[in-house]
């Protein structure tokens, strides 16, 4: 037998209000009357919400070891990058909500670090699902607002380092006549789940056809966009084929970075989770590959990539444009 259903908030305003109508003001009938309906299975009403505990809150005092599992960086790394990416000493939302920008960092990392429920990590700060969902929201806007151009495309870096790259890349092929291949672009399609329905669409929008997301990296050191290299068919034995394949061992490195990204930030590998219109997806996938990058520039040995290639990683003041 099918379930009554669960109305929209304009559905059960009007509903409400009609039922007060009818009750003349009485609010012991009015009650009745929604009992009445409840049985005759004219709606059903929401779920209870787990409760939060509002105890909780946000601990600077953590232990290093506890905040590199839980947000993937120490305390005093979320307060160094609150610093270096030049945010607002406070996340504001619409909602009134307003939070120091290094709880609202370290919520945004807690969020992506794992694919949880976000009444996870509302409980852990002792904040309401509604406005950690806000908070994140508010943190990723503004990062991508301040630092989209060095996420794309970081240009001032290449001209800084461009010819370290090129030596980087010639001596691990093996190839002297490579002088000018300073990395190597991929991409990957990323997988979404059951996108919401947007305002005006038509009642059987097919959603799936609505929306797609196509993730780009490319890979020396930290993952920066520069230049490509095709693959190009060849005969077994021949100039090309080898050449292909002393190229093969360095230009794997860009896959490398697709999981470096998916490793550190697990919640966007989880594709049950990537729902569009939901969440912003593809906010989430801009703040992470930068995350990634800063998180690389903070270790002093880089990540996969940059000792694969024996490079040490740009500082951070070095990526984010301060020398």
């Amino acid at each position: 037998m099918a379930l009554p259903p669960i109305l929209t908030s304009e559905e059960a305003v009007a509903l409400i209000t009609r039922t007060l109508e009818q009750s003349r003001g009485d609010f012991d009938v009015f009650l009745d009357m929604m009992e009445l309906l409840i049985q005759a299975k004219v709606f059903r009403t929401r779920p209870e919400k787990p409760i939060v505990s509002y105890n909780n809150q946000f601990d600077r005092m953590v232990a290093d070891s506890t905040a590199i599992h839980k947000y993937r960086f120490t305390i005093s790394q979320i307060e160094l990058l609150s610093h270096k990416l030049r945010l607002p000493a406070w996340i504001t939302t619409p909602w009134s909500d307003k939070v120091e920008v290094v709880e609202a960092l370290a919520i945004t990392c807690r969020r992506l670090a794992e694919p949880c429920r976000l009444y996870t990590v509302a409980n852990e700060v002792g904040r309401s699902v509604e406005a950690c969902s806000r908070i994140i929201r508010a943190t990723v806007e503004a990062i991508v607002k301040r630092w989209r151009s060095t996420i794309t495309t970081n240009t001032r870096l290449l001209a800084l380092r461009s010819e370290m790259y090129a030596q980087a890349v010639q001596k691990k092929c093996g190839l002297s006549g490579v002088r000018s291949c300073i990395a190597f672009i991929d991409g990957t399609k990323q997988y979404i789940s059951r996108p919401r329905p947007r305002k005006g669409g038509g009642e059987h929008e097919n959603l799936q056809r609505s929306v797609q997301i196509l993730y780009c990296a490319s890979s020396v050191c930290t993952a920066i966009p520069l230049m490509a290299v095709d693959n190009v068919c060849a005969a077994p034995g021949s100039p090309e084929a080898a050449f292909n394949s002393a190229m093969s061992s360095v230009r794997e490195a860009v896959e490398w970075s697709f999981h470096l990204v998916k490793d550190l930030w697990a919640y966007l590998g989880y594709h049950k989770k990537m729902q569009v219109r939901k969440s912003p997806i593809g906010l989430f996938w801009l703040v992470a590959t930068l995350l990634t990058n800063c998180h690389t520039c903070l270790k002093p040995h880089g990540n996969q990539i940059s000792m694969y290639f024996d490079m040490a990683p740009p500082s951070l003041e070095q990526y984010l444009g301060e020398l």
